[in-house]
């Protein structure tokens, strides 16, 4: 049932509930009445029934006063009353007060199922393992072995034409639709085949092992046993679980030492318990939770983690100490991993979770990182550019988390790979979720979820419209679920749901950035219920030398909602933004100013879509579908907008120029494309409606002379039609275009295929 539904049935409930409390204050007010009437009874001694009891009490009352028992039926029925009173029917009261308790009990039931209806996310964990069963299925014993990370191709592909050369500009070969690329240099392509990523896993005793080493040394961790010492020196205590450390340190201090001395590499392996401890962990030493299964999916492997409760035969916490800054630290080195842990933070204590810093070829494997106030996992300068060298967080949770910059990961100068993880209900200035910046090769995130994250900072004096481009790559409150700055980013089958960012990108934040977003085998692409004041799903933002794109392919983009520009995307400035077989629908934009519902672009930005499906997107500004504002729009084949609505102008499409003194300045710099253009092929505008001119589709400027050139292009393959404005002049339902105050054209008088309005 929906949301709406419960609530309904709630306060069903609630109203119920007060009328069982007027049936326990109904039965009281009848108790009196009929004690007053059985005053002339006579009941015999022996008759405990609570009338006799009450009859006994009224008699008794007027006899203290040596009275008669009155013949007035207003005197009896009060000092009955009083006999009810001290006498409560109980017994008849009883059902009233069963079915107020029980309706109440429905009532809080039917609300709090609203709610889960309502938000459709990980509340619990319960709902964690229903998100862990749609991941595929990856043995863990190839996830839990960091494989050859090769650098991923972030190339767009040329053989995306979007529309039409709009020739009759200049002819200037910078008017290519194409998607500009954005291929990484010595980047390769990296392929995923999940159904061929299983292999055997390594084991120790009957619990995992991480491959590659199995043959080396194992140490043993255990508070609890009566052999556990520290006191090791010469003797060695190698792959003797009956001879364990007492302590996590002195465990990783003698590792330091073995490797540094004789041993190739050591794992330090941890009983199930409590580690108070705070480690730095050296190079060529990893962390592994002695009873962690040996097989199991990522899936399973998910789950498993998110299972395990305080006091589990199963967990391994590590909780550290008050005065220490970081549960766990990676120093330099080329071969480092935890496994299967549980790091908390203290809650009031400035502390990190993992730190990581010079540390290649990391993993992160199945761990739980949670209520750290200075981050849950921090990377500087971890991994190189050679293959495999990179860090990998793998079929991890990472929860709770605070930070200036990245409450979940914070990543910089670094080499990433995550798989299969949740990161959620974490808090930043920047990237709530996740932050990476000035990254050595594009990060891949695979089918992992983030979700209600949140970028909150102080808002700067300029609004979205108003600020200098190159401003936002110092304001705070952008990337509520992700932040990517100076770096590129493919991201695989993820999920962004419920993010916020009081400034810009609820989902996802771009700034001087390339982001790939695509489905994969078993997911889409999908951002929900996202919300920022500029681009509730996604911002785009790019300035001169700091250039930014976006290719959707296969997204699902519904339910997000922004203040002023794309509820869905917003594309800011040096910006390019490509959309194909994508779902947009049901997107808002909510100010009286606000430009496009589902797409927003302003300050010379440029957006192409094809095989894209608008539905029911709004907005209370203008441009129900695209709000485009010294911006180039390039709507191809199979885009459909039918639905969608604005309460100004425009309940599809809106373009205007107008007059911007940051955009005259750039003029001449290679990365700002003159005349900005509309241009429409073989798409559908329908059923769409605007209170102003232009229920399908608004264009022009609004200015009394001509501002920036536009180009506008609607071929005859563009079916404009049976589009509504509540305007009296009926020839602006379809189409509206007015230059300078003139109007060129109208739904009864359409343009030629091309039209340069300068």
């Amino acid at each position: 049932m929906s949301s709406s539904t419960w609530q309904t049935l709630s306060r069903l409930f609630l109203t119920l509930a007060v009328v069982c409390v007027g049936g326990i204050g109904w039965t009281w007010w009848t108790c009196a009445d009929d004690v007053a009437s059985h005053l002339d009874d006579e009941f015999s001694a022996a008759d405990e029934t609570p009338l006799a009891l009450r009859v006994r009490a009224v008699r008794g009352f007027f006899e203290e006063k040596d009275q008669e028992v009155p013949d007035q039926l207003s005197a009896r029925v009060s000092a009955s009353r009083k006999a009810c009173t001290t006498e409560f029917p109980v017994g008849e009261s009883a059902p009233f007060g069963f079915g107020f308790v029980l309706l109440g009990i429905l009532a809080i039931m039917a609300r709090n199922q609203s709610r889960i209806v309502e938000e459709r996310d990980i509340e619990d964990r319960a709902t964690v393992r229903q998100v862990t069963r749609a991941l595929p299925a990856i043995h863990a014993h190839e996830t839990s072995k960091p494989k050859a990370l090769e650098p991923v191709s972030l190339d767009v592909g040329i053989d995306l034409a979007f529309g039409a050369k709009p020739d009759e500009t200049q002819g200037d070969d910078d008017e290519d639709a194409s998607l500009m690329s954005f291929v990484v240099e010595r980047a390769k392509e990296e392929t995923e085949h999940h159904a061929d990523d299983e292999f055997t896993s390594t084991q120790i005793g009957g619990f995992f092992c991480p491959p590659g080493y199995e043959e080396r040394p194992a140490i043993y961790v255990d508070a609890n046993s009566e052999s556990a010492r520290d006191d090791y020196d010469d003797d060695t205590p190698f792959n003797a679980p009956q001879h364990p450390f007492k302590t996590l340190e002195a465990a990783v201090k003698f590792a330091g030492i073995r490797t540094v001395r004789d041993t190739p590499g050591l794992q330090v392996r941890l009983a199930p318990g409590i580690y108070q401890s705070s480690v730095t962990v050296p190079d060529r030493v990893v962390l592994v939770n002695h009873r962690m299964p040996v097989d199991g999916t990522v899936a399973q492997r998910l789950k498993w983690i998110s299972d395990l409760e305080l006091g589990d035969a199963d967990r391994v916490t590590i909780l550290p100490p008050a005065s220490a800054e970081f549960a766990v630290r990676f120093s330099a080195g080329t071969t480092q991993g935890i496994f299967g842990c549980h790091l908390v933070g203290r809650e009031g204590i400035s502390q990190a979770g993992i730190v990581g810093s010079a540390a290649h070829k990391l993993a992160i494997f199945n761990c739980h990182v949670e209520g750290f106030q200075k981050g849950g996992v921090r990377l500087e300068q971890c991994g190189t550019e050679i293959p495999g060298n990179g860090t990998r967080i793998i079929a991890c949770e990472i929860l709770h988390n605070s930070a200036a910059q990245g409450g979940g990961v914070w990543a910089t100068k670094s080499v990433l790979r995550m798989t299969s993880c949740l990161v959620s209900h974490n808090r930043a200035h920047n990237g709530g979720g996740i932050w990476l910046s000035h990254l050595k090769s594009p990060a891949v995130l695979v089918e992992t979820r983030i979700s209600h994250n949140v970028a909150q900072g102080a808002l700067p004096n300029e609004g979205p419209f108003e600020m200098a481009l190159r401003a936002w790559a110092d304001a705070q409150g952008t990337g509520g679920g992700l932040s990517v700055t100076h770096s590129a980013v493919k991201l695989t089958g993820c999920e962004f749901v419920d993010n916020a960012a009081n400034l810009g990108g609820g989902g996802i934040a771009i700034q001087a950035g390339k982001v790939i977003l695509e489905a994969s085998e078993d997911h889409h692409a999908r951002l929900h219920r996202n919300k920022g004041r500029a681009g509730g799903a996604i911002l785009v933002c790019g300035w001169q030398g700091g250039e930014s794109t976006l290719k959707v392919t296969d997204g699902d983009i519904q339910l997000n909602e922004c203040a002023l520009i794309g509820g869905g995307v917003a594309a800011v400035g040096l910006s390019t933004v490509q959309l194909r077989d994508c779902q947009i629908s049901n997107n808002k934009a909510l100010d009286r100013r606000s430009v496009g519902g589902a797409i927003g672009a302003v300050h010379g930005a440029e957006v192409m879509t094809k095989d894209v499906e608008f539905r029911a997107n709004s907005v209370t500004g203008s441009g129900g579908v695209f709000g485009a504002v010294n911006a180039t729009l390039r709507i191809t084949e199979g885009s459909d907008m039918r639905e969608n609505s604005a309460e100004h102008a425009g309940g599809a499409v809106y373009a205007i120029t107008e007059a911007n003194r940051e955009i005259e300045d750039m003029i001449g710099y290679a990365g700002l494309k003159l005349p900005f253009i509309l241009s429409m092929a073989d798409c559908v505008v329908s059923n769409n409606s605007a209170d102003d001119l232009g229920g399908g589709v608004r264009a022009g400027n609004l200015d009394s002379k001509p501002t920036f050139p536009l180009g506008l292009r609607i071929d005859g393959t563009a079916r404009i039609r049976n589009n509504r404005t509540k305007h009296p002049n009926a020839a602006g339902d379809d189409l509206w275009v007015v230059w300078a105050d003139e109007v060129v054209a109208s739904t009864e008088n359409r343009p030629g295929p091309k039209l340069l309005l300068k």
